[in-house]
């Protein structure tokens, strides 16, 4: 599709899931090429990012009117039916809680019962520090009722273990700054356990399949930092993977069975 934003794997394996400026698109590898088996109905809002729930039905979308820095964005979410994607609800806040801000990046918890979405669309200005939502996806419809407030100035991915018991979000602090922000999620309301410092600038984050590892791009570093996992606690490893200029994004395939 032109101008695709973003693209993810289905849970089901077989397929893959893009945006474009107003349309999702449902593409599977035939015979070795990727073939476009369906899409959704224009949405009158540009997509910016997506998640796909574990169960492969439910989709999280950030969507704006326009494609600006100091646009207003909107969270909402879709059900995937089949090979179309049909627009449910948009998601909101109590305003006691806190207030959806140009939220970013949303991510699926291991379960699927809750969502992480980062507000400030990664961009690192101040005021204000942003802040990180937590989604209830029990309820019907789904909305946030748990926020961290004042994380970093800006925030650019998170990653779920796959425990469920904590995730980890990547920070953008000022120029050449960046740290990781840890986050238990065994307690209600979610908190922040505490920051490492890392290189700059840190955005795609995935911890390997069996949680023992993590691992972190350093986009102006050029490497990708890795980290043992020993309970909550992320040690880092004075290795790193180096991998040519800015990397940025990045997945990691399903463990295969030992031999």
């Amino acid at each position: 599709p032109d101008h695709a934003w973003q693209v993810m794997s289905h849970p089901d394996r077989g397929r893959l899931i893009a945006i474009s400026d107003h349309r999702f698109h449902l593409i599977q590898v035939e015979a070795g090429q990727p073939q476009l088996v369906g899409q959704s109905e224009p949405f009158p809002l540009y997509f910016i990012s997506f998640a796909i729930s574990p169960d492969g039905r439910s989709i999280i979308a950030t969507a704006a009117e326009e494609l600006a820095l100091s646009t207003a964005v909107e969270l909402h979410l879709f059900v995937l039916e089949g090979d179309t994607v049909r627009h449910v609800a948009q998601i909101g806040i109590d305003p006691t809680v806190g207030e959806i801000d140009q939220p970013f990046a949303p991510r699926f918890s291991p379960d699927g019962s809750r969502a992480l979405v980062l507000n400030g669309l990664g961009i690192a200005a101040m005021p204000p520090l942003d802040a990180v939502l937590s989604i209830d996806m029990t309820l019907d419809p789904p909305r946030a009722t748990e926020v961290i407030p004042n994380v970093a100035q800006g925030l650019e991915s998170a990653a779920f273990h796959p425990s469920g018991d904590f995730a980890v979000v990547t920070c953008i602090d000022g120029p050449y700054v960046g740290h990781l922000a840890v986050i238990d999620l065994t307690v209600s309301p979610m908190r922040l356990l505490y920051y490492l410092p890392m290189a700059f600038v840190p955005q795609g984050i995935e911890f390997s399949p069996d949680g023992e590892m993590l691992f972190v791009q350093a986009n102006m570093a050029d490497h990708i930092g890795v980290y043992s996992v020993e309970g909550m606690n992320l040690v880092r490893s004075p290795y790193v993977l180096h991998t040519g200029e800015g990397p940025a994004s990045m997945a990691l395939s399903p463990l295969k069975a030992k031999q």
